[in-house]
């Protein structure tokens, strides 16, 4: 899949991490190099947060985990999960809601209170990573059309967690299977996009071909350099899901964590 002569690659992604007052004109062109605009020592509240989501596009209405006031904001505080799991969704190398027809674009996350040391995110750059594979396959491949389903993996997620079965098949029937491209145009060309979480098969292909491409992109996002972000109070993350695709780094960690998150529907270059 890779490219022979391109297979080495180092371990770390380097992703500047910005500090002083938040500028937008700086967080787009972080966007449309790297995918990742990273800020430290911010002071923002809730409504703030979604003043600047909407300077990049339609803010979308949070579909869990709403926030008591706010609800185009998710509310991602660790405390309150009351029984941990072997392997959460944040855990799958993911980007934010590929399950619906229209997935969002940008992520921002906030870190609102940090207690003690918690879980980094992880990114790698699809961007990046589709440079690096071969011609061959994009030729093949490059039409194609992944299947999402949020059946595949959230409902066993979901009854880890001890959730109602009555919960679970509604959730269920809110998000049927969809199919999504499997490369996206981004401001710099062709990406591939991808969900280790809910890509059950890409559309058209032999079983047998198809799961092995779903593992050899699985094996390659592995593989590829990372940037890791570890959490500190005040920290911001904006990126662009068609251009990365993130998850929690495996391990455990005592702290605890309250983030805020909001999701555009579309990104105004």
């Amino acid at each position: 899949m890779l490219k022979s002569d391109r297979n080495i690659m180092p371990d770390r992604w380097c992703v500047e991490e910005r500090a002083g007052s938040l500028e937008q004109e700086v967080i787009r062109r972080d966007l449309n190099s790297t995918g990742i605009s990273s800020w430290t020592s911010v002071q923002m509240t809730p409504s703030d947060l979604i003043e600047l989501a909407s300077c990049f596009g339609p803010v979308e209405m949070a579909w869990e985990d709403q926030h008591p006031e706010h609800t185009q904001l998710q509310l991602l505080d660790s405390r309150k999960q009351q029984k941990r799991i072997q392997k959460g969704s944040s855990q799958y190398w993911h980007t934010d809601r590929s399950f619906v027809p229209f997935p969002s674009r940008l992520t921002f996350l906030y870190a609102e209170k940090i207690y003690g040391e918690v879980r980094a995110t992880e990114f790698v750059s699809m961007i990046e990573l589709t440079s690096r594979i071969d011609a061959a396959w994009l030729d093949r491949y490059g039409s194609s059309e992944a299947v999402h389903s949020f059946a595949l993996n959230f409902p066993k997620i979901m009854r880890e967690k001890g959730h109602a079965e009555e919960k679970i098949n509604r959730q269920i029937s809110l998000y049927p299977e969809i199919r999504q491209p499997l490369l996206r145009r981004v401001n710099r060309g062709r990406v591939v996009y991808f969900n280790e979480l809910c890509v059950r098969e890409v559309f058209g292909l032999p079983g047998v071909e198809s799961e092995n491409l779903i593992s050899d992109l699985v094996s390659s996002i592995n593989s590829a350099p990372r940037y890791s972000k570890n959490w500190r109070e005040g920290d911001l993350l904006v990126w662009d899901n068609y251009s990365v695709i993130h998850r929690g780094a495996i391990g455990s960690a005592n702290g605890h964590r309250r983030l805020l998150r909001a999701t555009t529907s579309e990104y105004c270059e």
